[in-house]
């Protein structure tokens, strides 16, 4: 698909994709999974809290 392309644009593109795959596997992939543990992080507190309201019924 490349092959129809100058060989500048073809370099330009090629470098892109690599910036874009190394930006998603570094700084994008640590916020979503920093976003990820927040979330899991909030739902095992409720559990918790509800748990709690079980275990103090007689």
């Amino acid at each position: 698909m490349l092959d129809n392309l100058e060989l500048w644009f073809q370099i330009g593109i090629t470098s892109f994709s690599v910036f874009w795959m190394a930006l998603c596997a570094t700084f994008l992939r640590k916020a979503y999974l920093k976003r990820e543990k927040e979330r899991l992080d909030l739902l095992i507190e409720k559990f918790e809290r509800i748990s709690s309201q079980f275990k103090e019924q007689p």
